[in-house]
């Protein structure tokens, strides 16, 4: 059996930064993420 899996993040590129970070003024989270997943299982 295969499952697909497509998790998307961030997908309109928009600029986010880490609320408990001491240097969030500083430091950009990192922009957009596509992945494709496929998982076998026997």
């Amino acid at each position: 059996m295969s499952t697909f899996l497509v998790p998307a993040h961030n997908l309109t590129d928009a600029t986010e930064r880490n609320a408990v970070a001491l240097n969030k003024d500083l430091v950009v989270m990192r922009g957009r993420d596509i992945r494709f997943v496929v998982r076998e299982t026997f």
